[in-house]
């Protein structure tokens, strides 16, 4: 399998021009196990690294990205193949991003986003997901 976390993570951390030290605490990891996740192995023995989904949760959290997302681009999952229980936002940025995604919902809805508070962003966003996640069950085949 291409790693792909591995160059997300690296693409990310160039974009905040960040040292590996850096990244890593801001990402809640050893700078040591960040460079064996850009480079997708381990060095001392070849063998490929594989993040545990708590790892996954505190890099979403610190990147502001959900988890699905990050699963997505890790490669682990396909986008519209995601067949788990949605996780609640940790951030009003997080469920903000999510509901933009959205664009029929947002547009169609005239919400005005930058008006909301984040009580209302997060809540908003919840049901967006819960609406999503019953309508793909309902029209699963």
């Amino acid at each position: 399998m291409e790693n792909t976390l591995g160059k997300y993570l690296h693409s990310e951390r160039t974009k905040r021009n960040m040292s590996l030290r850096e990244f890593s605490e801001l990402l809640g990891i050893s700078h040591t196990y960040l460079n064996k996740l850009e480079n997708g192995k381990d060095p001392r023995n070849g063998k490929p690294v594989s993040p545990t989904i708590e790892t996954l949760k505190e890099i979403s959290k610190a990147l502001h990205v959900s988890l699905e997302y990050l699963l997505e681009v890790s490669g682990y999952v396909k986008g519209e193949n995601i067949d788990t229980e949605h996780q609640s936002f940790a951030t009003p940025q997080e469920a903000l991003s999510f509901i933009l995604k959205q664009e029929m919902i947002a547009d169609f809805g005239g919400y005005d986003l930058e008006s909301m508070s984040d009580d209302e962003i997060n809540e908003m966003a919840e049901d967006v997901a819960n609406m999503l996640k019953i309508v793909s069950k309902r029209h699963k085949k």
